[in-house]
């Protein structure tokens, strides 16, 4: 499905979710539930704007959903929006806030365990041609990849207009 046909409802979606959050009207236990669907909204918005190269609005997104994250207290969301930050900041020629932010998700994600403990440590820079190019704390998560994915773990985006 192109993404023009539902970039508009995942910004309403998005507004909806931080309208209710902001409105004061959710109750305490509906807070978390909220923060997380706004987590992964503004997740979503992020790649849908990097995607479309508007690196500006995919990072404020993907800050969005980084903030939202830590409400929900969800370590594995956190984690996946670091990851998309030092993606976007990887591909907008930012090396060393990829790295920042590559390597702030891999404190967050230590205990998680799922694609987020594999895919981060492989967005760091693209693979690295021998361990010893690896800063110390990047190591062990580094080894946890499968070789196959050490070789292969640039990701391609495409973009066409603004978002």
């Amino acid at each position: 499905m192109p993404l023009s046909t539902v970039f508009g409802d995942l910004a309403a979606a998005q507004s909806d979710a931080f309208r209710l959050i902001e409105g004061g009207r959710a109750r305490p236990s509906q807070m978390r539930q909220l923060h997380v669907l706004a987590t992964l909204l503004s997740w979503h918005m992020a790649k849908a704007c990097h995607d479309l190269g508007d690196e500006s609005s995919a990072m404020m997104h993907a800050r969005a959903a980084g903030v939202s994250a830590e409400q929900a207290e969800h370590p594995a969301l956190s984690a996946l929006a670091h990851g998309l930050k030092s993606l976007i900041s990887y591909w907008s020629g930012r090396g060393e806030d990829a790295l920042f932010h590559a390597r702030r998700g891999g404190a967050e994600y230590q205990q998680v365990h799922g694609t987020v403990s594999v895919w981060l440590p492989s967005l760091w820079r693209p693979a690295p041609q021998r361990f010893s190019e690896m800063p110390g704390e990047l190591l062990p998560l580094w080894s946890r990849l499968p070789a196959v994915a050490r070789r292969s773990s640039r990701t391609t985006w495409t973009s066409s207009a603004g978002c």
